[in-house]
């Protein structure tokens, strides 16, 4: 598949004695334009052979609001942006009527506000009056509320595309002029809004005739392949990094492009929680500390009455507890409890920002969370002929799922007696199941990274697992080659490793590829899950969590084996960091399998509250 970006042509025309003259000597043809507010406004014609509707676009400034300390005084005023934008049209002088089709969209460009109340009272509010009167539902967004004394949408936190317009109709007998006003409102609740001091918004209107997709149902209204729509959706942008996908043909002009794997896949980057300006304003740059003495992570965590940083462990007899970095005050039972503070109250952080999940095993709504699975990318397959999306399970296993029978079933969480520092899924711990990578002692003690005698492959993944899926999803899955090529350190990139997995050898006569349906992550998969801005950096001290949405806390496999020693296995580690261990160490596991490339969805935007929902035949 190549990479097509969308091309564009537009035609510009200022005298209309020369556009009735092109009109005439051409015949029939069409130009598309667009308005954007903050930039040059431009103009959509239709042109047929003696007639003319005429189609135009208007729009005001961008909107920029920027808070001051004064802005939040006792008894001052909201303070507020507007623009306008207009659609003109008018109808050819044969039948003097004509009907036409429009979209506009709030392009939210940056927006560093964030809740000041424990109740998340909205602090920025939009107001849309369309040509009938008021707008009083958005797709997207939540109903209306009204805080302060005013009512509108709450957008507080909100960034990129809002559709205020979906295909709105306006027709003309002979002319017809629709005129939008659009509004920004930030709120003087009255309250210690000093955390909004400084913070500035800043937003562009867009309105043009085309759609701008922004889900697979804009590309797909019907539904349609899986793995084809997502790649459509990445052209129709034609942006890298729209919606958090990087095409890896090796030609991107982003930052670190030349690190892509060159494979031809489209893989998810990027991290599920960014750091706000609120935060690297204040001097934060990660969401937890990364040592005991450190201070510019989000969350802290106690053991047995003393700090400790990302990756130390704490025995689960001794007292444990997570706070804010700036505020110890209050204490958290859990690290997710603590995360949802930062994001939801607080504002340090955005959340959910990598929209790739699948409902796999289910087709109810909302999805079982046991059923959640996300998207690595879409990949060719063996024969390169087709594109199949690769999964892996968003959250750990159970020993329901994988069984406790073979030689490699290691335990759950709790009977290691040891706190779970970092984990940011929403499973109970003790419930989550731990398997060794291979227990083969026949060449030594510590076990075997010879993945083709792993029982942990054999059982617990391409049996138990396989059957726990079922017949009717288990139809969806494909027969894959996993590349079984190892390395000899962690202290490589995202890049080497992908090379190596594929052209390296493993230890001594280990095979080098195998065929099942289930398989692990490979350590290429995880490097390639960072944001392209780490893609230069060696995976051992990429501490992943702020910018990784991979990432999930507890020590887990990789599929990928260490090709210097016949025991060693790359895991990822309690720090984000990728290193190795021993194959009969017992750590977390999540499947990973190819969907058939003819696997269709139905409905759903990717995110975890409304997944991608997959055709059973």
């Amino acid at each position: 598949m190549n990479n097509v970006k969308k091309q564009k042509k537009a035609l510009v025309l200022s005298i209309v004695g020369v556009i009735t003259l092109i009109a005439v000597i051409a015949g029939a043809t069409y130009a598309y334009f667009q308005a954007q507010g903050g930039g040059a406004g431009s103009t959509d014609v239709n042109v047929k052979t003696a007639t003319t509707d005429n189609l135009s676009f208007q729009v005001g400034s961008g909107i920029s609001i920027s808070a001051s300390q004064e802005d939040f005084g006792q008894g001052m005023p909201n303070k507020s942006g507007s623009t306008t934008a207009s659609a003109i049209l008018t109808a050819n002088n044969a039948t003097n009527t004509a009907t036409r089709n429009y979209y506009i969209y709030l392009d939210i460009t940056s927006n560093e506000f964030v809740y000041t109340t424990d109740g998340r009272e909205a602090e920025l509010l939009l107001k849309v009056t369309s040509p009938t009167g008021e707008v009083t539902t958005i797709n997207g967004l939540d109903a209306q509320v009204t805080s302060g004394s005013v009512t509108g949408f709450d957008i507080t936190t909100a960034s990129g595309l809002i559709k205020i317009a979906d295909n709105y109709e306006i027709t003309a007998n002979p002319s017809k002029t629709d005129e939008w006003m659009i509004e920004i409102i930030l709120v003087n609740l009255d309250s210690d809004q000093n955390a909004n001091t400084g913070k500035t918004f800043n937003a562009n209107i867009i309105i043009q005739e085309e759609k701008i997709p922004t889900t697979l149902a804009d590309v797909c209204p019907e539904g349609g392949n899986l793995a084809s729509c997502i790649t459509s959706l990445y052209n129709e942008r034609g942006d890298e990094g729209a919606n958090g996908l990087y095409y890896h043909d090796g030609l991107g002009t982003y930052i670190n492009a030349e690190e892509e794997a060159g494979d031809n896949s489209y893989r998810y980057a990027g991290g599920d929680y960014l750091l706000t300006s609120k935060a690297t304003n204040a001097g934060y740059t990660s969401i937890t500390t990364k040592s005991n003495d450190e201070t510019n992570g989000l969350i802290n965590f106690y053991c047995n009455g003393s700090k400790s940083h990302v990756g130390a462990y704490c025995a689960s007899y001794n007292p444990s507890y997570y706070t804010t970095a700036y505020d110890e005050s209050v204490q958290y039972e859990s690290y997710q409890e603590a995360l949802e503070h930062v994001v939801v109250v607080d504002g340090y952080l955005t959340s959910g920002n990598i929209h790739n999940y699948v409902c796999f095993g289910s087709t109810d709504s909302p999805c079982p969370t046991e059923n959640l699975y996300r998207i690595i990318g879409i990949f060719a397959d063996d024969k390169d002929t087709n594109y199949q999306a690769k999964l892996i399970k968003a959250d750990y296993v159970t020993s329901t799922m994988l069984g406790t029978d073979g030689r490699d079933y290691y335990g759950v969480y709790s009977e290691s007696s040891i706190v779970a520092v970092y984990y940011i899924g929403s499973m109970d711990t003790s419930t989550i199941a731990t398997y060794r990578w291979n227990f083969d002692t026949s060449a030594g003690s510590y076990g075997s990274n010879n993945w083709t005698t792993s029982e942990f492959n054999t059982i617990n993944l391409n049996t138990n697992y396989w059957n726990y899926l079922g017949p009717t999803w288990q139809n969806l899955i494909a027969k894959t080659t996993w590349h079984l090529g190892g390395m000899t350190s962690s202290k490589n990139t995202a890049k080497a490793f992908y090379d190596g997995e594929r052209n390296n050898l493993g230890y001594g006569s280990n095979p080098t590829a195998y065929t099942d349906e289930i398989g692990l992550m490979y350590a290429s998969d995880y490097g390639y899950a960072t944001s392209p801005d780490a893609w230069t950096t060696n995976l051992w001290s990429t501490l992943a969590e702020t910018r990784n949405w991979l990432y999930m806390g507890l020590v887990e496999w990789t599929i990928s084996p260490d090709s210097s020693n016949s025991k060693l296995v790359f895991h990822v580690g309690g720090k984000g960091d990728l290193s190795f261990s021993g194959a009969t160490s017992g750590y977390a596991a999540r499947p990973v399998f190819y969907l058939n490339s003819n696997v269709e969805f139905l409905q759903g935007d990717g995110t975890k509250e409304n997944p991608y929902i997959l055709k059973i035949n």
